[in-house]
């Protein structure tokens, strides 16, 4: 017997639990006020590097450091 290309081996995801929010992290690049702001009134989770670690924070740290909180 030969299975149905047509048809999905994967179970539906209907019973699982909802995705978590996204989060938009802003680099010290893209600024801490316009950028967050718009996102903001768009209704969206904005997080700001400065917010959350000195501005002298090197890359390689912050970026362990969301990555790991996602």
């Amino acid at each position: 017997m030969v299975a149905d290309p047509m048809k999905s081996k994967k179970r539906s995801g209907a019973s699982s639990k909802p995705p978590e929010p996204l989060v938009f992290f802003l680099d010290r690049s893209i600024g801490k006020l316009k950028v967050a702001t718009a996102l903001r009134q768009a209704g969206a989770q904005v997080a700001v590097h400065d917010d959350h670690f000195g501005q002298k924070t090197k890359d390689e740290n912050w970026l362990k450091e969301t990555g790991k909180k996602r």
